[in-house]
């Protein structure tokens, strides 16, 4: 108690903020997703990203240098998450944040394996770290990864 009591805060603690989309929200969008309907489809995506878009911004006025978001956070097919990537790469560096960012790449024909990666995001927009989820992969048809991230050159183990 006494060293909570007298412990002075550290210039090296740093606010992290994290949000997850609402169950139904979620259901939602994968039921959309489910659906002939192309344009809504695309629609629902865009909404959804958006919106996250505004989290991590809120998140980042609030005072969070590092921002994650639930696992499969970004879903959507191949042009949609390349754009949310685009997307969260120009708030990341905007904002000065770190970005924690989980996407879920569908196929449309739904045969392929879905891509589950997880990329973080330094505060020049640049992508540090890149997963692609290893545990469960065969249990959820995804891409396996190698049980390691890859690293980019600008960032090393000890970062």
């Amino acid at each position: 108690m006494v060293r909570l009591a007298m412990n002075q805060p550290s210039d090296k603690e740093v606010m992290v903020g994290g949000f997850s989309l609402p169950r139904e929200r979620l259901n939602s969008l994968f039921g959309t997703i489910n659906s002939a309907d192309e344009e809504a489809i695309q629609e629902a995506i865009a909404q959804v990203n958006e919106d996250q878009l505004k989290q991590i911004r809120k998140m980042a006025d609030a005072g969070a240098k590092i921002v994650t978001l639930q696992e499969g956070a970004g879903v959507g097919f191949g042009p949609e998450n390349e754009k949310l990537l685009v997307d969260v790469a120009a708030v990341a560096k905007e904002q000065q944040v770190y970005v924690v960012m989980p996407t879920a790449t569908l196929s449309r024909s739904g045969e392929e394996r879905m891509e589950n990666v997880v990329r973080i995001f330094d505060p020049n927009g640049k992508i540090v770290l890149e997963h692609f989820k290893y545990g469960g992969a065969d249990f959820e048809h995804c891409v396996p990864g190698s049980g390691r991230g890859t690293f980019s050159r600008q960032c090393s183990r000890a970062s």
